[in-house]
């Protein structure tokens, strides 16, 4: 009796000690947040020396309503670049808001106004000058009635912008760039009259589409910083979670203190998720070579997928790093 009791305590003890080892080799992992810049399509504005932005331009005659519309545009569309360019800061730029250029539709400019820009140029050390030129805005309202009788108005908004970017030392329009950019508006009523009414107005929504369209332009020629998801690893090892919770809070050199010490265990699979979590934290300080090599020391003991894939971004963070330093 005494001898089977034995037994069975021996095997619930192995049992636990079984438990136990698989509890602590469960493998959970969390994201965290972090931001990343990424070029944009176009090197033009990073390669210039220093960008001038000529905020007063030339404004063709037209009835006094549709120029007030040209200016809202103008004024809210430079906004939204200017926001851009202050976002990134890392493009060395001024606003001129009182000299003026005329350019035809063939992008010629007259003798006195490359002189005016040359003098400006010599004077404050610029190499481009970016000039919202023309504008123009169409709006277009319909109502339809659909199969339950009911009345479906549209409000369609498009908004044309021509930037143009100008080299006063070699006296050319280097660049003509025609963004368009739509937004439609829908409601729905009774009655035409009513679901019309139900529409924004112009001046209700112009102000905040033409803002929009100023930042969407700057996504072609300005950095933009993108929120990205990265994976990390919790590990049941002691102290570990301290390490965890240096990194949530971005006390880097705390976590990097715990992921250290376990990059070296005699666990592989710990040894190697330590180290996928010291590449985490050596990207979000913006060593990007430092965590491709804590990386592929990872792959290298314990070949896992994610690690493989996170190798191929930081290989990608990497040569985007190049183009934004060029």
């Amino acid at each position: 009796m005494k001898q089977a009791f034995r037994w069975y305590r021996g095997l619930i003890i192995i049992g636990l000690i079984l438990v136990v080892q698989i509890f602590t080799s469960c493998t959970y992992f969390s994201y965290k947040g972090i931001q990343t810049l990424s070029p944009p399509p176009s090197s033009l504005l990073l390669e210039a020396p220093k960008l001038t932005i000529l905020q007063n331009s030339f404004k063709p005659a037209g009835d006094t309503t549709k120029r007030v519309l040209i200016d809202t545009i103008h004024r809210y569309a430079l906004e939204g670049f200017l926001h851009a360019l202050s976002d990134y800061n890392g493009i060395h730029f001024e606003v001129d808001s009182l000299t003026s250029v005329r350019v035809n539709k063939k992008n010629k400019i007259t003798y006195f106004d490359w002189q005016k820009l040359a003098n400006l140029s010599q004077e404050r050390g610029a190499g481009l000058f970016v000039l919202l030129y023309d504008s123009d805005i169409s709006v277009r309202s319909d109502f339809f009635y659909d199969e339950y009788g009911d009345v479906e108005a549209r409000r369609d908004f498009l908004i044309a912008n021509r930037w143009l970017f100008i080299d006063p030392e070699k006296q050319l329009v280097l660049k003509e760039d025609i963004l368009i950019d739509t937004l439609s508006y829908r409601a729905y009523n009774t009655f035409p009259e009513a679901a019309l009414g139900d529409l924004p107005q112009v001046s209700d929504v112009l102000a905040e589409l033409s803002w929009e369209t100023g930042r969407l332009f700057s996504k072609k020629y300005i950095p933009i910083w993108q929120d990205q998801q990265r994976p990390y690893f919790l590990l049941q090892r002691p102290g570990y979670d301290r390490g965890i919770e240096a990194l949530k809070k971005n006390q880097l050199d705390k976590a990097a203190a715990v992921f250290r010490l376990y990059s070296d265990h005699k666990n592989k699979r710990i040894a190697a998720l330590s180290r996928f979590n010291m590449a985490l934290v050596c990207e979000i300080r913006g060593e990007y070579e430092i965590a491709l090599d804590w990386l592929r020391e990872s792959y290298e003991i314990k070949k896992y997928q994610m690690t493989e894939e996170y190798i191929q971004i930081m290989k990608r963070r990497i040569a985007e790093k190049k183009r934004l330093s060029p």
